[in-house]
């Protein structure tokens, strides 16, 4: 019996089971630092930037990742098929609104988008331009990924595909040009502890309404390419529904040939995100998407949208 193709947007997103390679000792004095396509190594790294820019307008709580609304309506963490990822050079990607994308590097999917949002998360309480020290373990316990050697592989692939993009947006209200992370430096003198640091620019992207929140318990849960941009989009634009379903395979960097085959590819995404409780109901009639959210996403939105941009107590979350 022929096995049944794998649509890259329905393709799962469970980490690695290999065990761990062994790594070989060093006496190296160096730290390795990721800021564009390689590793490189420097013999001394600035340990305090002058620049400290906290997240002043999020209002963060204990069980949420925030991002900013324009990357998580557009492609630029998008389905990248297996063995398919490419190089583009200034390429303007699918964005909805008044948000103008363009992006250089090796496109970035959502593996490496679980990445940012995690070391977002880290850098909270340290705020941009402050070194995050962290190890690859604990990064991987956050991740809830298997604390293989590919797992590690991967996240270090990541980290150089973060570090050297470079992303361009423009909207009415700002511009920007700089990369998703600064810079990653591992310290192989002690013990490989790693540290990276957020540009204190970014801070831009993370005006009043202009971040969302994606919750950690549901986004955890998301297993399938789609369905885990869909929770973005859904999140970060819980009005923009009903939405045809061109549009949604435009902006999610779907590369899906045919409509009705995304039509196949979002119906599947959609169960899976009724499955984890990121919306209550959801149909799809001809070309048009209706979704419901469910009504605990519901209620946290009122509650977040009326508290101040501080870290949240017990109590509202």
């Amino acid at each position: 019996m022929a096995k049944r193709a794998v649509s890259p947007e329905t393709e799962r997103t469970s980490p690695p089971t290999r065990k761990p390679a062994n790594s070989s000792p060093t006496s190296s004095s160096t730290r390795k630092t990721v800021r564009s396509s390689s590793l490189k190594t420097l013999s001394a790294v600035p340990l305090t930037p002058a620049l400290r820019l906290p997240f002043e307008n999020v209002r963060w709580t204990d069980t949420d990742y925030v991002a900013p609304v324009a990357f998580l309506r557009s492609a630029l963490f998008g389905i990248v098929p297996k063995g398919r990822r490419r190089r583009i050079d200034h390429e303007p990607l699918a964005t909805l609104g008044a948000f103008e994308l363009r992006f250089t590097g090796d496109m970035l999917d959502q593996f490496d988008e679980d990445v940012w949002l995690v070391m977002l998360r880290q850098a909270r309480e340290h705020g941009m331009g402050l070194n995050v020290h962290f190890t690859l373990r604990s990064l991987l316990k956050e991740l809830t990924w298997d604390p293989s050697g590919k797992s590690t592989q991967r996240l270090r692939a990541s980290f150089i595909r973060l570090a050297s993009a470079t992303v361009e947006i423009e909207s009415p209200e700002v511009h920007y040009v700089g990369h998703l992370v600064e810079e990653v430096v591992c310290d192989k003198t002690n013990d490989e502890q790693y540290y990276f640091r957020l540009s204190p620019r970014m801070a831009t992207l993370f005006g009043p309404d202009q971040y969302a929140y994606l919750g950690i318990r549901e986004r955890i849960k998301i297993k399938g390419l789609l369905a885990k941009w869909l929770h973005g989009y859904i999140e970060s634009n819980p009005l923009g529904f009903p939405v045809h379903v061109d549009d949604l395979r435009r902006l999610s960097g779907s590369t899906a040939a045919e409509r009705h085959r995304f039509t196949a590819n979002l119906r599947e995404a959609l169960s899976e995100l009724q499955q984890c409780g990121v919306v209550e109901t959801w149909r799809v009639e001809r070309t048009t998407v209706f979704i419901t959210r469910s009504a605990e996403r519901r209620e946290k939105s009122l509650r977040l949208a009326v508290a101040g941009p501080m870290m949240l107590s017990a109590t509202t979350r």
